[in-house]
């Protein structure tokens, strides 16, 4: 039977299954729902203040407090001050967000507890919609494990305690690029019904500014090429933002929510380069010029139905909805040494991405001091793809090529697992999962390409409380990496300028998941006012990790994705948080943040020293501060990041560097009266330029190539209103 065919026969099954338990276990029909379902707190977080410390599974949670407190305009910004997570790219443009210094999938990325759908970006989320963010290091079985370094979990904007009427105001400045923000929040209750509506519309131009150094050497180390790549891009940016949600009521435990998010997005860029070499062979391109225009619209929706049985049980049951699409036109003239036109190229593409998804939850305390949860997920994705390259290049015939393909994705889990309060001092946190992803792609240049794979993941975490503000957290867990749907293809992307540094791509159809065990140990001590001292450290184990090879095909260097082997990592994390005057009265109102997380990688497929996995950031560290003074009109604070330089070796022949990077970050808040406030913030006041290199060198000699980034400081100014 296909996969689609279980995913729509599920339902079916599971309202069976929990019919068929009810009777089973015998359970009472007239029990009163109090007296059953909240006896344990379950895995599922409901975004109390303490769910760090109550709850059995490991996580920390990021409210919305300290969500905005720096004015952030990317999400990327405020996760880069979050403990164990680093952020690897420029500073202020966006970035790949790690865990555990891992990012290429070994983060998972959520949203409102579900795996976030294709195309989805952390840039396309604007702070201001965001309720709490949660950040979890080791997996559970009502998730996708897909989670090897850990899972960030962005929840939206949906508690409605009282009407609100809130609007933000917001300047900004990126290097002298002006940028502008208007969002809000409109919220109320009546009755049974409640509605959350939050959204935003901004503008942001930037201008982006690299160089890039080229050399190689022969064996006795002579030079044989030196140049010089000057690069300047620049762009702007609008945006529309909308996320609401339905809520009703029903009583006796019965609800439906129905929550989107809705964002349209348009950017036109461009950008020139110039190539100047000092020694070797020009490039058939001395100089080009680059235009883009791109459209992006992304649509999300959830329906949740909530129903409380007879017994105290509770059903919940979600439809969802996704779609993404963006069209987009670049056009580039290139030039030759003698500043003749040698190439113009023309290219329209169309992507499209539509998504069904289908899951259900039985969840029942069946004996005291028990929460035991059942359920499914189903869910479908497919993706289309048009591109449309014209070219027309000197003393080569034109080229006129439509390539276009299809891409379905096919994903069912079925888990279950129970959080048992052994004693007041102690619970355990057990799970099962299995998850099985079935791919299929196909192309008018491509013949059709499928992968199956599943994986059965078991979970155990358990919680001592050593003492009244002590405790003590272990966690094994499952988990695996799946490739990506785009490695899979095997497509050839073509690069412009070909080298064992720029190399094509193309995609392997014969990947298998990454598989890992993990373990993580946790100690917490709590402090008043939200205080928490703790330490922590992990170890995973992953197999069949996935490396990308560097061969030469016809003269031309191409980089493909293999299984190779086995990778071991471990690390560890400290994290401080304390307000000053809870050990020294007649201190300043000072509240404290520090933390530091250490990590270490080795893959064994690739020789030493340097073999992480990853380019794993070996150490990242924060520290904050924030001062109210007296009168509680003014706060100020600031928070200092810092990751440290990290060599990798890539494989035998290559090499990657990454200097280290610091970063800091000053606020002011201004309360202005009860309903206004000002928030100005400077952030990457340093403006350290990145840099990253990467080098290929075998028995031929050796081509190292040097990428410097210039960054800028960022300010910008928010004022907040409540009507």
């Amino acid at each position: 039977m296909p996969l689609r065919a279980y995913i729509h026969f599920l339902p079916v099954c599971f309202i069976a299954c929990a019919a068929m338990a009810e009777e089973r276990l015998g359970l009472d029909e007239s029990a009163s729902p109090s007296t059953t379902v909240n006896k344990v707190q379950r895995v599922e977080v409901l975004g109390h203040k303490d769910d760090r410390r109550s709850s059995t599974a490991t996580k920390t949670v990021i409210l919305e407090a300290d969500i905005v407190r720096y004015g952030d305009s990317s999400l990327v910004d405020v996760l880069k001050r979050v403990p164990g997570i680093s952020v690897r790219g420029v500073q202020g443009k966006g970035g790949q967000v790690r865990m555990r210094g891992l990012g290429s999938g070994y983060t998972q990325v959520m949203l409102n507890g579900e795996r976030a759908p294709p195309g989805f970006s952390l840039d396309s989320i604007s702070p201001e919609l965001i309720e709490r963010i949660e950040v979890a290091r080791a997996a559970t079985a009502d998730a996708s494990t897909q989670a090897i370094a850990g899972s960030i979990n962005i929840i939206l904007k949906r508690k409605v305690d009282m009407s609100r009427r809130d609007i933000k105001l917001a300047a900004s400045s990126d290097g002298g690029e002006p940028g502008i923000a208007v969002d809000g929040l409109l919220s109320d209750r009546d009755s049974g019904f409640s509605y959350t509506i939050s959204g935003g519309i901004g503008r942001s131009k930037s201008v982006d500014v690299s160089h890039v150094d080229q050399e190689e050497r022969n064996t006795e180390a002579v030079l044989s090429l030196a140049r010089l790549t000057q690069k300047r891009d620049f762009g702007q940016s609008d945006r529309l933002n909308l996320a609401p949600r339905l809520m009703w009521d029903l009583g006796h435990g019965n609800s439906i929510n129905l929550e989107s998010l809705l964002r349209f997005q348009h950017s036109e860029g461009g950008g020139e380069e110039l190539r100047l070499t000092g020694l070797g062979e020009p490039p058939p391109l001395v100089r080009d010029f680059t235009r883009s225009v791109s459209d992006s619209s992304q649509f999300r929706s959830k329906l949740s139905v909530l129903h409380q049985l007879a017994s105290g049980a509770k059903l919940d049951l979600k439809l969802g909805v996704t779609y993404n699409r963006r069209e987009a036109e670049s056009q580039l003239e290139g030039f030759d040494v003698k500043d003749l036109p040698a190439l113009s190229r023309n290219i329209t593409s169309l992507a499209s991405d539509y998504g069904f998804s289908l899951s259900g939850k039985y969840m029942h305390a069946y004996v005291e001091g028990h929460s035991f949860v059942i359920g499914w997920e189903g869910e479908y994705n497919w993706r289309a793809e048009d591109k449309l390259r014209q070219e027309t290049a000197s003393g080569r015939p034109s080229i006129y090529r439509d390539d276009s393909y299809t891409a379905k994705v096919e994903r069912l889990a079925v888990f279950a697992q129970d959080e048992w309060e052994i004693l007041p001092q102690w619970s355990l946190y057990m799970g099962l999962r299995w998850e099985e992803i079935a791919t299929q792609s196909e192309g008018n240049t491509m013949d059709e390409v499928s992968n199956r794979s599943s994986v059965l993941s078991p979970i155990l975490q358990t919680l001592w409380k050593l003492a009244e503000k002590d405790q003590l957290r272990f966690a094994l867990s499952r988990t695996y990496k799946a490739p990506n749907t785009r490695d899979l293809i095997p497509r050839r992307n073509v690069a412009n300028d070909n080298s064992s540094t720029t190399p094509d791509t193309k995609g392997n159809p014969n990947l298998r998941p990454e598989l890992a065990w993990g373990v993580d140990l946790a100690f917490e001590h709590y402090l008043e006012k939200g205080g928490v001292l703790s330490a922590s450290i992990y170890a995973r184990q992953i197999d069949d990790v996935i490396l990308p090879s560097l061969m030469k095909i016809n003269g031309k260097w191409v980089s493909q994705p293999f299984n190779q082997g086995r990778a071991l990592l471990h690390g560890a994390e400290l994290e401080a948080k304390f307000n000053v005057k809870q050990y020294w009265s007649d201190a300043p109102a000072l509240d404290l943040r520090a933390n530091v997380a250490a990590n270490w990688s080795e893959v064994e497929s690739i020789a030493g020293p340097d073999n992480r996995l990853d380019q794993q950031t070996p150490i990242s560290a924060n520290f904050g501060v924030d001062y109210k003074l007296p009168g509680d009109a003014l706060t100020l604070g600031g928070n200092y990041n810092f990751q440290s330089a990290a060599t990798t070796r890539l494989s035998n022949t290559q090499t990657a560097i990454n200097p280290a990077k610091r970063t800091l970050d000053l606020y002011g808040v201004w309360k202005i009266n009860s309903a206004m406030q000002l928030r100005i913030s400077f952030a990457n006041i340093l403006a350290e330029d990145h840099i990253a290199e990467s080098t290929y060198a075998d028995r031929n000699g050796i081509r190292q190539q040097t990428t410097t980034s210039q960054s800028e400081m960022t300010a910008r100014a928010v004022l907040e209103m409540r009507l």
